[in-house]
């Protein structure tokens, strides 16, 4: 072996070494991004998205508005004669 062989392989063994800890840093990385992304997407959202069921959800106890509907410009076709009165909520 020739002592030119043996810092070749020094070299290369270097070169490998670098490569292994940037891929694991950008392992890391990319493992510390997603943890925070997820982190901060969880801590957004309230307690009834989480499945809490603490507190009464808002559409439940808020009442629903009324809308005037009769200034419309829509025809009156003749299958609505033949919905009952009953089944359409006004």
């Amino acid at each position: 072996m020739s002592p030119r062989s043996g810092a070749r392989r020094g070299t290369r063994a270097r070169a490998r070494r670098g490569r292994r800890a940037r891929r694991l840093g950008m392992l890391l990385a990319a493992v510390a991004v997603t943890a925070g992304v997820v982190y901060v997407g969880y801590r957004g959202q309230t307690p009834q998205q989480t499945g809490s069921s603490a507190s009464p959800s808002p559409s439940a106890s808020s009442p629903t508005p009324r809308i005037d509907l009769s200034g419309l410009p829509i025809k009156r076709e003749e299958f609505c004669d033949r919905l009952d009165r009953g089944d359409v909520a006004l």
